[in-house]
């Protein structure tokens, strides 16, 4: 690591600024992702470069979410430890080393300056090389290498701070677009390599940040004379280009090992013998490990040598592959919408790729939705309903391509959201959506504000009280008795997943009986708990 000159550092950012310029770089990534997807050929053309990247820094950016603590040191620590843990893929792996890097530079402070930031892609740079089994050039790890560089040499020649990061990008730009003269087969394929122009668009993105820019105003000087056109991958030249004599790319495969001391070169050193695109990440006492191989049993029983093994996960790269280049063009183009509320719940759908109506934000009538849905581009529109009505008067949906599914509430739209496959026709997908939910006990739990009478039940103001499909399955003035009731109901036998949708009307203490009363009935089952936003019901409760 370098030794910085004696330049005065204006400190002026802390953890909320690192924060934002991750907010900044997850936007515009998420703008782009399609593209990075379509350029993606290097290590192996199976279309997810961006969704990898994305993912990971979406996990990041999830682990700070409700993080008061404006410590730059506290945040770049816990961005760190999320990045290790959610990346995904080979180019996700290695961007949890960059934020390593802003863990390394920030240590014990509590604000930071361009110094700061300029050694952060320095220990960066280090990490990232580090990481993979051999390295290569032309790919994310020449562009944060050019980025260090670049930063390096404008802060020693005492350039405006600001300017720092302009002049970085800049570089990195030019970088970006020669990544071809160095790696055959994105110059084969007539591309630039999909994770350097990832880096580049989150390096972007900080820049607009830290220039004061609005983010949504704003845009990345994104390059102009790139080809954006999806590329044809079964028009690549032999597969041999990237696995001479082997024909097929076998299994992507990801697992943390866990010892109480690893040495990371020998975990590597083993695993390079039957495994390829090996990027090895962690500590001593936990690594993550990407790799591909054609052997993941094997693989994993010689990684087991080094200490516990958790959380696999094995992806056949061929079919990935095959997906890609046979995906029918006739397939229909269907977009999702879905009702909600609150903005917890609003993004869990938005990130499935459903464009959201939130009811509590602003008010829609059947009319307005309508016409906002009409003004995309489609061949057939899916709206999950989540338990949203419209007037008795209202007439359906005038087209007779916008489909609509009666969820009954957010769980049971998560289900069917969860079952939307985007390659499928819309009559499977619908079948299949449907099925989805209809699998599901989605139950809501609230609680009367008043004497009243609902589905042909009296109750009781303050009363507490169980739904399923609009029928009240259980009531009394105790929420645990209430559920006791329920659940002599209910076969729960070949359960295995609850899932608790909690409201912000519910107190702290009611979910936590809840939660240990459910754990206590289902002792085997997975319990989940996902905080929301909305008001009523006050919870909903998903057994399958």
């Amino acid at each position: 690591m370098k030794n910085s000159k004696n330049i005065t550092n204006l400190y002026s950012f802390n953890g909320k600024s690192l924060i934002n310029m991750f907010i900044y770089s997850k936007y515009y990534l998420e703008k782009y992702v399609d593209t990075l997807n379509s350029l993606n050929v290097f290590p192996v053309p199976d279309g997810d470069t961006g969704t990898n990247m994305l993912i990971t820094i979406k996990e990041v950016l999830k682990s700070i979410e409700n993080d008061n603590n404006s410590s730059a040191s506290h945040i770049s620590k816990t961005m760190s430890e999320a990045a290790l843990m959610g990346a995904k893929g080979n180019s996700g792996v290695i961007l949890s080393q960059f934020f390593k890097g802003f863990e390394s530079a920030l240590k014990l402070k509590d604000d930071f300056g361009y110094e700061e930031f300029v050694i952060s892609l320095e220990y960066a740079v280090e990490y990232c090389y580090k990481s993979v089994g051999t390295p290569t050039e032309g790919t994310i790890l020449t562009i944060i290498n050019v980025a260090a560089k670049s930063a390096r040499e404008s802060y020693e020649k005492g350039t405006p701070s600001h300017e720092i990061i302009t002049n970085t990008c800049k570089n990195v730009k030019t970088s970006v677009l020669k990544t071809p003269e160095s790696l055959e087969v994105l110059k084969n394929a007539g591309v630039i390599d999909s994770g350097a122009l990832g880096l580049y668009i989150i390096l972007e993105g900080i820049r607009i940040y830290l220039e004061g820019g609005d983010l949504n105003s704003s845009n990345i000087d994104f390059p102009t004379n790139l080809n954006k056109t999806p590329i044809n991958l079964s028009k690549l030249p032999s597969e041999t280009t990237l696995y001479e004599n082997h024909d097929k790319y076998g299994n992507c495969v990801q697992f943390f090992i866990l010892s109480n001391k690893i040495k990371i070169d020998e975990v590597k050193k083993e695993i390079e013998k039957i495994g390829s695109s090996l990027v090895a990440v962690g500590n001593d006492s936990k690594i993550k490990i990407h790799v591909h191989s054609k052997a993941p049993d094997e693989l994993i029983e010689i990684a087991s040598q080094f200490g516990e093994i958790t959380q696999i996960s094995i992806e056949d790269m061929d079919e990935q592959h095959h997906q890609i280049i046979s995906k029918d063009k006739n397939i229909s183009e269907t977009i999702l919408f879905s009702i909600s509320s609150g903005k917890k719940i609003n993004n869990i759908f938005t990130e499935f790729g459903a464009i959201n109506f939130d009811i509590e934000e602003k008010l829609y009538t059947k009319d307005k939705i309508e016409s906002i849905i009409l003004k995309s581009s489609f061949k057939n529109a899916i709206l999950l309903m989540n338990g949203f009505t419209f007037p008795p008067d209202s007439k359906i949906f005038s087209n007779k391509f916008i489909h609509i599914l009666n969820t009954n509430n957010i769980a049971d739209g998560i289900a069917a959201i969860l079952n939307y496959n985007p390659e499928l026709m819309i009559d499977e997908n619908i079948a299949n959506m449907e099925l989805s939910y209809n699998s599901i006990l989605s139950i809501e739990i609230d609680k009367s504000r008043k004497t009243t009478e609902l589905y042909n039940e009296k109750l009781r103001a303050n009363e507490y009280f169980s739904l399923y499909n609009k029928e009240i399955i259980s009531k009394d003035n105790n929420i645990i008795i209430m559920l006791n009731k329920l659940f002599k109901k209910i076969n729960l036998s070949d359960k295995d997943l609850i899932t608790i949708y909690n409201s912000k009307e519910i107190s702290k203490q009611i979910k936590e009986n809840i939660s240990s009363h459910l754990e206590n009935i289902l002792p085997d089952a997975e319990l989940e708990i996902i905080e929301g936003e909305f008001t009523s019901p006050i919870l909903i409760i998903s057994i399958e």
